[in-house]
C-alpha cells in the first residue's frame, strides 16, 4: 500500500544587493528596514507541547449534529451542519482570532437539496472540496470541488472530482494547501472507511487514489488532515492503544519528508476521550486545531470544539 504522497511547498528568494544591504555611509548607522522575510514573527505557542484540554466554540454549535470545522485566514469558519434537517455546510465569521464567531448561516451558492459537508479548502482561499450526496441516491458520498474567483465571491455548485470517486462511499477531503494532493476516506474495499491519497499530475487531474499505509484491517480510519507542512497528519480510528476503547480517538504519524512514508501511529491523548473525536483542521503554526466530538456535555448529537497550544 502507498501512503507517500509528495507535498510541494511554495516561497520566494530574497535578492542580493538590494537597497540597505550595503554598509553604512560615513559611519552612520544604516536604519534602512530588512526585508520582510527578515523580521521574526513571536510564536504564539510552543508546537512541542501538547494541546490544552479541547472546549465547544461559542456561538456556531447546534442541538444537532456539528462537525467537519475548518478555518480560512483563521478568521472564517466553514463546517458541515444538520440543524435544519438537511445537512449543509455553514460559514461563520470572527473579526480576530480573540473576537467570537458570529451566527453561522448556510454557505450560498451550494445545492442545498443535497447532502454537502466536511469542507476543505487550499491555502488561497479559492478552491474549496467537500463531501456530497445526492438526497436519495443509493451511493453514500462522492467528492465535490468547487471554485471562486475571490475570497469575498461565492462558492458555485461544484462538480465531482474526476478519478477519485467510485461506487462506494468517499468522505472527508483534506486537500494540501497548494492543492497538490488530496486525501480522503472511502470504503472502496470493504465495509469499513480508510484512508486514501491522491497526486495531481501535470494535466491538473488527480491520479488513481492509493491506499494509505496506516490503515488497519477490520479498523476505520477516517477524517485524514495534515500538518501545513505535510509532516504530519492526524487522523480518527477506532484502534485500540492497549485499553478499551468505544469509539474514535485522534491519531497521529510523522515522516521526514513530504516524499516518505508516514510512521508509527501514535494515540493524541489529550484530543481524544472516552466518547468520539474527530480532528478537522489545524493552524499553520500548529498552535490552534479545530475537533468534532460528542462528548458531554454536547449541545446536540455532535459539537465542533477547539483545542490550543500553550507557550
Amino acid at each position: 500500500m502507498v501512503g507517500a504522497v509528495a507535498h510541494a511547498g511554495c516561497g520566494k528568494a530574497v535578492g542580493e544587493g538590494a537597497p540597505g544591504a550595503d554598509a553604512a555611509v560615513d559611519g552612520a548607522p544604516d536604519n534602512t528596514p530588512p526585508p520582510d522575510s527578515a523580521v521574526a514573527t513571536a510564536p504564539r505557542c510552543d508546537p512541542s507541547k501538547p494541546f490544552g484540554a479541547p472546549i465547544q466554540v461559542a456561538n456556531v454549535n447546534s442541538t444537532a449534529r456539528d462537525q467537519g470545522a475548518i478555518l480560512i485566514d483563521e478568521l472564517t469558519m466553514l463546517f458541515g451542519s444538520d440543524r435544519n434537517t438537511m445537512t449543509n455546510i455553514y460559514s461563520s465569521t470572527r473579526a480576530s482570532l480573540t473576537s467570537p464567531f458570529t451566527t453561522p448561516v448556510a454557505l450560498d451558492g451550494l445545492d442545498g437539496a443535497d447532502v454537502e459537508s466536511s469542507p476543505s479548502v487550499t491555502d488561497d482561499g479559492l478552491t474549496l472540496y467537500y463531501a456530497h450526496a445526492v438526497t436519495g441516491s443509493v451511493n453514500a458520498g462522492d467528492l465535490y470541488v468547487t471554485q471562486r474567483t475571490s475570497k469575498t465571491a461565492q462558492f458555485p455548485v461544484g462538480t465531482p472530482v474526476g478519478v477519485v470517486n467510485s461506487t462506494s462511499d468517499e468522505e472527508d477531503p483534506y486537500i494540501t494547501p497548494d492543492g497538490s494532493a488530496l486525501y480522503f476516506d472511502s470504503a472502496r474495499t470493504g465495509t469499513q472507511l480508510h484512508l486514501y491519497s491522491a497526486v495531481r499530475q501535470a494535466d491538473g487531474s488527480f491520479a488513481p487514489p492509493q491506499e494509505m499505509s496506516l490503515n488497519t484491517n477490520g479498523v476505520v480510519d477516517s477524517h485524514p488532515h495534515l500538518s501545513h507542512d505535510g509532516l504530519t497528519i492526524y487522523w480518527s480510528s477506532t484502534r485500540t492503544d492497549g485499553g478499551a476503547q468505544p469509539g474514535t480517538d485522534i491519531w497521529m504519524a510523522t515522516r521526514s519528508s513530504t516524499a516518505g512514508e508516514f510512521g508509527t501511529a501514535t494515540r493524541v491523548p489529550e484530543l481524544s476521550s472516552s466518547s468520539n473525536e474527530s480532528l478537522s483542521w489545524i493552524s499553520a503554526d500548529g498552535c490552534e486545531a479545530l475537533l468534532q466530538s460528542d462528548r458531554a456535555p454536547t449541545l446536540g448529537a455532535q459539537d465542533i470544539f477547539i483545542a490550543l497550544r500553550p507557550m
